[in-house]
């Protein structure tokens, strides 16, 4: 692992998990049920993960264009692959 902060890093139960894209939009049954912005990410040992971020509920609509308050950005979901 390059420990590329390219795409940021989260950090889960004390591991640094590096992220190897932008999270994208995507429905995953497995980790959420529903909708939500996934990642992929390797921590320094090359473990490899996939990060989930549940997407908020919004009383009003949102500006779909502008998905930098999609998501509480600090709380995610994490699974070894």
């Amino acid at each position: 692992m390059s420990n590329s902060n390219e795409y940021g890093h989260v950090i889960h139960e004390g591991i640094t998990i590096y992220l190897k894209q932008d999270a994208y939009l995507a429905n995953d049954s497995m980790m959420l049920g529903n909708a939500g912005y996934f990642a992929s990410g390797e921590d320094e040992e090359g473990n490899q993960y996939t990060i989930c971020w549940e997407i908020k509920q919004f009383d009003e609509p949102q500006d779909d264009t502008d998905e930098s308050e999609a998501c509480d950005w600090d709380v995610f979901t994490v699974r070894l692959i």
